[in-house]
């Protein structure tokens, strides 16, 4: 939507854009249809959004039934900027876009986030089957990053108490350059750029806050510098393919995946901070050789590779950050309205509320003072040497149950185990579990359940050829596929039928080992992701005839195995 706008408008950057100007008017028109359409279809979802399907005939429809505040946040935010823009325009299809706009926003009330006995804000509401909303109790809306946009969209429109704001945490840390000054900037949860993309949407550097946001970017070019990497971290692939929580150690009060990995996106986000300063970062990164092919630049770059993959939200925020970003036309929304029943303008609140999270932090220390860089900014010298080794085949066997990444909570018609929903409950020290329960009134394509989560490491399995794991004696009766895939895309599979054990069990454990079915891509393709999933026999082949469509998946101690013991 936002790049469909500024092609539209003509906005700076966007002049030379090679989609035509009234194509990027009907297509952002179709788009806030096709949204419209899917309110009208599934008004239970009270004009938000989960994660999308995307149908044959292209109409859309949910892939799951949580509703996520954060990223729903940035969607807001970029129909407001659509509202800001057009509006007041003379032509009167401006007016009829900015209508569309206009109504996606009316149908949306934050409120439905907002806790009022916590005074806090879910990161996930679900959707019931009976179309009541029930908020995630162990995931809150709880410190300055991603989830900023919803939260101030709440605020700013009265769908949530102004102590939502005032309870967000925010914290400083002083990272020491290596010129030996320290720069006090905002202690981050992974010190990643990504969790600032409020930045593109709002003028937090024209409030107090934007000295900490300069150092920040200052600490990522002197951690880069160090590096010898060409950007940027963030959350993204990794020059293996592996989607990893990246970041930079001395500015995250969690753990960190990796801290060697320049990201195209991260980099150009430096642009909403500080342009001068981040051109050459940029410039460095887009001259790797390899990086720019015939679709743009690639996700990332370390030491060991390259990820060869074009994701459509790093593209998008990669040209948001390069050319500015919506905070012009968002400002023109905010200053043509006012908060309920009073004078000041949301744009005068919006200034209040970032600059009273700079006092919580003055609040914190007796002397607090932030200043700027002294030295010379980092820039790019000595530049990694890049050795892509290709896909590594394992060669006798692969530990995935010691690889499957939490975090991340994927799945259909399925729910942890003791709740009512899908919670982020994957261990390395535990079993994969989780129960299912496909509806019986569910449409014919979404007659099927999984769970799915990433890798720790890429996998190559050409050489696997047999999968074995730990399932409970007796109550397997459901069959059901173990799937190894790139992605979206399936490298190899194996079906656990009821019954399929060898006999053996132990402690109520039965061992299943099976041949597994390669894909022709697994020869050049890491596995990068485990799912498992439990499909309905109307819709499947024979061998899911056992299928029931609601019961308990466990499975334990998996592993790939080159062959089996003798």
């Amino acid at each position: 939507i936002a790049y469909l706008l500024q092609v539209m408008i003509q906005a700076p950057g966007y002049e030379h854009a090679a989609m035509d100007v009234h194509l990027a008017q009907e297509y952002l028109s179709k788009s806030l249809d096709a949204l419209q359409e899917y309110n009208d279809s599934y008004p239970e979802y009270r004009g938000f959004y989960p994660w999308m399907e995307i149908k044959r005939d292209g109409s859309l429809k949910p892939a799951n039934q949580n509703i996520p505040s954060l990223d729903n946040g940035q969607l807001t935010w970029s129909l407001a900027a659509v509202v800001g823009a057009l509006e007041q325009s003379s032509k009167s299809v401006h007016q009829r876009i900015a209508k569309q706009a206009q109504q996606l926003l009316d149908a949306q009330d934050y409120g439905i986030f907002f806790n009022r006995s916590q005074g806090r804000m879910h990161g996930t509401v679900e959707v019931t089957d009976s179309g009541a909303l029930v908020g995630d109790q162990h995931y809150y809306l709880t410190d300055m990053f991603e989830g900023t946009l919803a939260v101030l969209w709440a605020v700013l429109h009265d769908h949530a108490d102004r102590k939502v704001w005032d309870s967000i945490a925010i914290h400083a840390v002083d990272y020491t350059m290596q010129s030996g000054q320290k720069l006090k900037t905002l202690l981050g949860f992974r010190g990643s750029f990504h969790e600032h993309w409020a930045l593109a949407y709002l003028p937090f550097m024209e409030s107090k806050l934007g000295p900490l946001y300069h150092n920040f970017l200052s600490a990522q070019a002197d951690h880069a510098a160090q590096q010898n990497i060409p950007g940027f971290l963030t959350t993204a692939y990794d020059s293996k393919g592996i989607y990893r929580q990246m970041g930079v150690v001395d500015l995250a009060s969690s753990e960190v995946d990796r801290d060697d990995v320049a990201v195209g996106y991260a980099t150009a986000m430096g642009f909403l901070v500080d342009p001068v300063m981040t051109l050459p970062w940029m410039r460095a990164y887009m001259a790797m050789p390899r990086m720019v092919q015939s679709h743009g630049a690639l996700e990332s770059v370390g030491a060991d590779g390259y990820a060869d993959i074009y994701s459509p939200d790093a593209k998008g925020l990669t040209l948001l950050a390069a050319t500015g970003g919506l905070q012009p036309l968002i400002l023109q929304y905010l200053k043509r309205r006012r908060l309920a029943n009073q004078e000041i303008t949301l744009a005068t609140l919006l200034m209040q509320l970032l600059d009273a999270k700079y006092a919580q932090l003055e609040q914190k220390e007796v002397s607090f003072e932030v200043t700027l860089l002294e030295a010379a900014f980092p820039l790019p010298t000595t530049i990694v040497e890049v050795k892509d080794e290709g896909v590594l085949h394992a060669e006798r066997e692969v530990a995935l149950s010691d690889m499957l990444q939490p975090g991340h909570v994927h799945g259909k018609h399925v729910r942890s185990l003791g709740f009512s929903k899908l919670e982020d409950d994957i261990r390395v020290t535990e079993p994969l579990t989780f129960e299912y329960d496909i509806p019986e009134n569910a449409p014919g394509e979404d007659q099927w359940a999984f769970r799915g989560t990433f890798l720790s490491q890429p996998v190559g399995i050409r050489k696997m050829k047999y999968f074995t794991a730990w399932i409970p004696a007796g109550i397997s009766s459901c069959a059901f596929r173990v799937e190894f895939k790139r992605d979206d895309i399936e490298l190899g599979s194996v079906v656990v039928r009821p019954g399929a054990g060898n006999g053996v069990v132990v402690d109520g454990w039965q061992q299943v080992k099976i041949p597994i079915q390669h894909s022709e891509l697994s020869r050049d393709m890491p596995v990068n992701y485990l799912a498992v999933s439990i499909q309905n026999p109307q819709f499947a082949a024979s061998v899911y005839q056992a299928h029931r469509r609601s019961g308990l998946i466990l499975l334990r101690e998996m592993r790939l195995l080159a062959s089996l013991p003798q």
